[in-house]
């Protein structure tokens, strides 16, 4: 249960510096729970998500429910690899999740229905559910959001992916946000 922090110790932030006072809220967390504050995408979101995928005793893989695989990740059995695909240590795969032949997982979350074609490499990284990472890729320290597609032959390093966006084929790409303009 949240509690705000003023209730609990009589403190409000924002009442020193002039601004107007503003709730600071903690959570109470059981003992046997995992709580994070991620203030920034990359790299907390990142790091979050790497803890939580680890085997490792004192991180957060007992949230899963289950013991990691003897390759020290959770891949669901609903996944489909294939041919010469890895899935490394520290990975998360979820359900309806299809790879195609050479893919390369390292250190990273697949979300739900993610679909990702031939040659693809995907290394501390994030897709979120039903995302799409086409033939030749290679996807390195991002976020790619829900049913957002990956062009055939891009290079992403260090980006965050918005729903639904489109990166064309072969581009490469650097520390960026992709998000649709609006209107």
């Amino acid at each position: 249960k949240s509690k705000k922090i003023s209730e609990v110790r009589g403190y409000t932030m924002g009442k020193q510096s002039g601004e107007a006072p503003r709730p600071c809220c903690v959570h109470m967390a059981p003992e046997n729970a995992y709580c994070a504050r991620v203030d920034s995408v990359v790299p907390a979101f990142l790091e979050v998500s790497r803890e939580v995928a680890s085997p490792a005793v004192n991180d957060a893989a007992h949230l899963i429910g289950r013991d990691p695989s003897k390759y020290e990740n959770f891949v669901e059995t609903s996944v489909v690899i294939g041919a010469k695909s890895t899935i490394g240590p520290g990975c998360i795969v979820a359900g309806a999740v299809s790879l195609a032949e050479k893919c390369n997982i390292k250190r990273s979350v697949i979300g739900e229905g993610c679909s990702i074609g031939t040659g693809v490499k995907i290394v501390n990284s994030i897709l979120m559910p039903r995302a799409t990472v086409e033939d030749g890729c290679t996807v390195q320290g991002c976020v790619v959001g829900p049913r957002a597609v990956v062009g055939a032959g891009t290079s992403l390093r260090e980006c965050l992916v918005a729903t639904e966006y489109e990166v064309g084929e072969g581009d490469d790409i650097r520390a960026e946000t992709l998000a649709n303009k609006s209107r």
